[in-house]
């Protein structure tokens, strides 16, 4: 099945619909992350110590605290997509949806372990989650589109997760969206554009009544993607053990 759009109006507003919406996703995912866990380090740093001068090792300690965020966040981030499908009918799949998104709240868990490990008191590690999510919101290509940006906020917008899960669920509600385009019914050979053309243009986009601006961009495939928010995930659970080891008593 497939929809076509006559009108480069309707398209619009149902393309910057699909925008705003996965971006929000994206937005909570890492949030749901960060909040998890940004309290679970140093509001028990007593504990830690006590336990560390008999035998807890840092790596165990650290992946039982990711262990249990990330049954938290498979739980929220299920809820959210179940919710949000259902009230503004996405199209887009859900499993794979739910994996991307998935993915970005074990990195911002990741990130609020790290913000806990450096944070002398919870209400500092609350403190700094801000400063911790507005980069995620600004650069997370929802608010202004990637290809838009300076080149140095281009380059730092790539170590953010918002960016890239983002950008994947885009691309997959666009590609599974029943088909969604706005054609020239007088010629039909040219090329629809999908959802995603709006805030990711192709490189060379054809796209019938609707102005889209000139644009280099290259999408991230989707195994690209999941492969980045993995590296982060890495990067982050590893920069938490050296910041703990920075604070050990041992």
């Amino acid at each position: 099945k497939s929809l076509t759009y006559s009108n480069a109006n309707d398209f619009s507003q149902r393309s910057m619909h699909a925008v705003g919406i996965e971006f929000l996703m994206a937005v909570a995912a890492v949030w749901f992350g960060c909040n998890n866990v940004a309290r679970d380090i140093v509001g028990e740093w007593t504990v830690f110590q006590r336990e560390r001068m008999v035998s807890l090792k840092l790596p165990s300690y650290v992946f039982s605290k990711l262990a249990v965020a990330a049954v938290l966040s498979l739980f929220q981030c299920l809820l959210l997509l179940g919710i949000v499908t259902l009230m503004c009918r996405l199209q887009g799949d859900f499993l794979s949806t739910l994996g991307v998104l998935y993915l970005a709240s074990l990195v911002g868990s990741a990130v609020g372990l790290c913000v806990s490990a450096r944070a002398s008191t919870t209400e500092a590690a609350i403190a700094m989650l801000p400063l911790v999510l507005l980069p995620a919101i600004v650069l997370g290509g929802g608010l202004t589109p990637i290809d838009e940006m300076s080149n140095p906020m281009q380059q730092i917008a790539k170590v953010v997760p918002t960016r890239w899960a983002f950008e994947a669920n885009l691309l997959l509600e666009a590609r599974q969206s029943d088909g969604e385009s706005i054609s020239d019914a007088t010629n039909p050979e040219k090329q629809g554009c999908d959802l995603a053309d709006m805030q990711l243009p192709k490189t060379e986009p054809h796209c019938n009544g609707l102005k889209l601006r000139d644009s280099n961009y290259r999408r991230t495939p989707l195994r690209a993607s999941l492969a980045i928010l993995g590296g982060m995930l890495v990067f982050w659970v590893g920069t938490a053990l050296v910041f703990l080891r920075m604070r050990d008593i041992q």
